[in-house]
């Protein structure tokens, strides 16, 4: 075929070697090679149900119409660092994907308030919210809130598990527990140990309410949650916009919403110019028809038979763009825990810029910038860990180098995390279109090599 691979020495420039045989004259093409991986896949036995995480083509999709959840987590599985609060309907923390589990899966990535006494009070039960000592430890008004807490008005109680299935089944796309060898895998689940954590809120048992939400938004901002999301609509409010406002802007929290699922214009809370709104997809990459749309779309992900935990141990499927809103949720968890110097801004533009576009070209109103791509996310969120500050010159800046190639597109190898990153930008740097490392992805930042030809 006319390709010769050519090996530089240690310390070399890649892409300066590349732009020196572009220049030359002497090649047509000249481009880095890159290093690939092995993907692991977890040991929980439900995983194959999961398409939306790992689209091999099952029950009829199409293979790779899936967020790159395998291949993301070679690079980061979740912090327990970061928070993500679930409001919805409650969450039944005693769920073994979810809470405590037995034997090798005796963890949780579920959230405990860390200014509040354990639930150990006589007759000492950690899953009995009865059982606190009957004091507000921390101060914020909410009493033995060591597990969340419930806003809904007929219950306003510590006991924030909830009566239905559909905040049981949010938690678990975003964060069950992985490789823990039981039921699912969560998008941002850790791996085998505790990963992301999932702040329990209930807004409503059987109904969102919306005179609660504010209350809800404003208690996870203020306990730590840095990713906020929520798979309901209700009225707007000037309560609410409020409280998205402040977690937003005094807090820094990234927030996602379901559009909703009338097949009609995004609802709210999703259309406050806060939240990302998210629209949802099935396992051939199609937008079903019932996925809200329009100009506040943002993103889509997968919402068409996700199969995911419920109440009692137990696991189901669902539709909804409520079930696409938390696989955005848990990019977003992954993305703060490969990162976590990141703003909130950065985070969505993160997401916008790494999803795989559907639909029209270029944004459009019912794929929004496109469905979200997890490993692409969490590359591009360890380039600006050291991002460039210029992308009109060649040179070196700190643990960068960047170059402009003859085709006048921007190429960059840098250093981050004790590896090698390549990516490649058509529009001066605004966007990146392709994020690869090109090292063994051990820390060893081996030398890359070059392609001529």
């Amino acid at each position: 075929m006319g390709f010769i691979d050519i090996e530089i020495p240690n310390g070399s420039d890649p892409l300066a070697v590349v732009q020196e045989f572009i220049n030359s004259g002497l090649v047509e093409i000249a481009e880095p090679n890159t290093i690939g991986e092995y993907v692991g896949t977890p040991n929980d036995p439900s995983f194959p149900n999961q398409w939306s995480l790992n689209n091999t083509g099952q029950s009829g999709g199409t293979a790779d119409a899936d967020i790159d959840a395998v291949e993301a987590w070679n690079v980061e599985t979740g912090k327990s660092s970061v928070i993500i609060g679930i409001l919805d309907s409650g969450t039944d923390w005693t769920h073994e994907d979810l809470g405590l589990g037995s034997g090798s899966n005796n963890y949780q990535n579920i959230w405990l308030n860390p200014g509040e006494d354990a639930w150990t009070f006589v007759p000492s039960n950690p899953n009995d919210p009865c059982t606190g000592n009957g004091v507000d430890n921390d101060g914020n008004g909410y009493m033995d809130d060591w597990k969340g807490w419930d806003f809904d008005p007929s219950q306003n109680n510590n006991n924030s598990r909830g009566t239905y299935f559909h905040g049981t089944h949010v938690a678990g796309i975003a964060a069950a527990k992985t490789n823990n060898g039981a039921g699912i895998a969560g998008v941002a689940g850790g791996w085998g140990a505790q990963g992301t954590r999932l702040m329990i809120l209930g807004v409503g048992n059987s109904y969102p309410i919306s005179s609660v939400l504010d209350d809800a938004i404003l208690y996870a901002a203020a306990k730590g949650a840095k990713v906020i999301t929520m798979s309901l609509g209700v009225g707007q409010t000037s309560a609410i916009d409020a409280a998205l406002q402040a977690a937003y802007q005094t807090y820094g929290c990234f927030i996602d919403c379901s559009s909703g699922n009338e097949g009609s214009s995004v609802g709210y809370p999703a259309s406050n110019q806060y939240v990302v709104a998210v629209g949802a997809t099935d396992r051939n990459d199609v937008r079903p028809w019932w996925s809200n749309y329009g100009s506040n779309l943002d993103v889509t992900a997968p919402g068409v038979a996700i199969y995911s935990t419920t109440l009692n141990n137990s696991y189901v499927n669902a539709d909804g763009t409520s079930m696409a809103a938390p696989h955005v949720a848990g990019v977003a968890a992954l993305i703060l825990s490969a990162n976590p110097s990141l703003t909130n801004a950065q985070v969505t533009n993160i997401i916008q810029q790494t999803a795989e576009d559907k639909g029209s070209p270029g944004r459009d109103d019912y794929y929004g910038w496109g469905r979200v791509n997890a490993n692409q996310a969490v590359l591009l969120a360890l380039a600006y860990a050291n991002k460039s500050t210029t992308y009109y010159a060649s040179g070196y800046n700190n643990n960068h180098t960047i170059e402009r190639g003859y085709s006048g597109k921007l190429h960059e190898v840098f250093h981050s995390g004790g590896e090698i990153f390549y990516r490649r930008s058509s529009n001066n740097g605004t966007n990146w279109e392709i994020t690869t490392r090109l090292s063994s992805g051990n820390g060893s930042n081996d030398a890359p090599s070059i392609v001529a030809g």
